[in-house]
């Protein structure tokens, strides 16, 4: 079973109330975001939740983690909803913005739905 999950572009707002009878029957917590794409986070409740900050930009939607994973190790995580009118220029600066938070030394995982082909477009144009 996994420890972290996150489920993208799911329109979980609109069956929230089946979605606390899944959470509250299961071993995981979650965040989500529930006025996006569904956006959402659920985490097995023996990990430790060091903090988490959640982004909307334009309608791109970010939920960034932060786990304990020992007493001298964290870990980041960050997961992605990008909007197909955001350009990869804003996406990308957006993005440094979060990343520059994180200390230098401890691991980060990034995942989602980019909606981006970088081999397609150039800078100035939407995803």
């Amino acid at each position: 079973m996994s420890h972290i999950l996150y489920i993208i572009e799911t329109r979980i707002h609109h069956a929230s109330i089946y979605v606390h009878k899944i959470i509250n029957s299961s071993k995981y917590s979650y965040i989500s975001i529930h006025d996006g794409h569904g956006l959402m986070m659920m985490y097995d409740i023996h990990m430790h939740l060091d903090s988490f900050n959640i982004i909307t930009n334009d309608g791109s939607e970010y939920i960034v983690t932060t786990f304990n994973i020992n007493t001298q190790k964290s870990i980041y995580i960050v997961c992605v909803y990008i909007v197909h009118s955001c350009t990869i220029f804003t996406f990308l600066n957006n993005f440094q913005t979060i990343i520059q938070q994180f200390h230098e030394h401890c691991p980060i995982i990034i995942m989602g739905d980019f909606n981006v082909d970088i081999l397609k477009y150039n800078n100035q144009q939407k995803i």
